[in-house]
């Protein structure tokens, strides 16, 4: 889960449903199967503490002032809005859209990182850069010229 300031809700529910989503599915295989299996009553019981605390440190500000029966209410009551809406994005599969979606970005930071190692370590765009940062820091070119003329370099096959 990410880590959000304590007291900020609508970054700690999305921390929340982050979690969810990373490991929805694991869970409700473990759930399904507790019943049965003893060794997995202990990981999902320890996963319904884990969970009940993540969500206590997300709102601690606004459980702080309230005495121990209250504040396990409201905590009871936070815990079981937040599973409630869980449901509802498995459900309208909103879900599955933020995960493909988070995933798609997610690979194409790792596309971007790969193609500027790439364009590093196997052309000579850091040499055509080089060559051009006097022009540019003279205001004769722009920046994105001069990313246009490496580019279409690139394009037509040329690495070195």
């Amino acid at each position: 889960m990410r880590t959000a300031p304590s007291g900020d809700i609508r970054a700690n529910i999305a921390g929340i449903v982050e979690s969810y989503e990373r490991l929805g599915d694991y869970s409700l295989r473990m759930l399904a199967q507790e019943e049965r299996f003893e060794v997995i009553r202990v990981y999902t019981d320890t996963g319904r503490q884990g969970h009940r605390q993540m969500v206590e440190a997300g709102f601690v500000p606004f459980l702080a002032n309230l005495g121990p029966e209250e504040r396990t209410h409201m905590l009871d009551e936070l815990v079981t809005a937040l599973d409630k809406h869980h449901r509802w994005l498995e459900r309208t599969g909103t879900l599955l859209t933020r995960r493909r979606e988070r995933l798609r970005d997610r690979t194409r930071e790792v596309v971007g990182r790969h193609a500027l190692a790439w364009l590093k370590e196997e052309t000579d765009a850091e040499r055509r850069i080089a060559e051009r940062l006097d022009e540019i820091a003279a205001g004769r070119v722009s920046p994105y010229e001069v990313a246009g003329e490496v580019l279409d370099h690139l394009r037509q096959g040329a690495r070195a």
